[in-house]
């Protein structure tokens, strides 16, 4: 028979370390620039 579909599993954390991307620290250094504080709204909203 035909193969109707071909699934190749890909280790993309693998990938990234081979390539030179830390992805772990990627994500430390974005959540840094969250703003954890209330936003202040203004109008109607409370």
């Amino acid at each position: 028979g035909l193969i109707r579909e071909n699934w190749v599993m890909v280790d993309l954390l693998h990938m990234y370390d081979q390539i030179g991307i830390e992805v772990f620290a990627r994500l430390r250094e974005f959540n840094k620039a969250r703003n954890m504080g209330q936003v202040p709204l203004s109008g109607g909203a409370s």
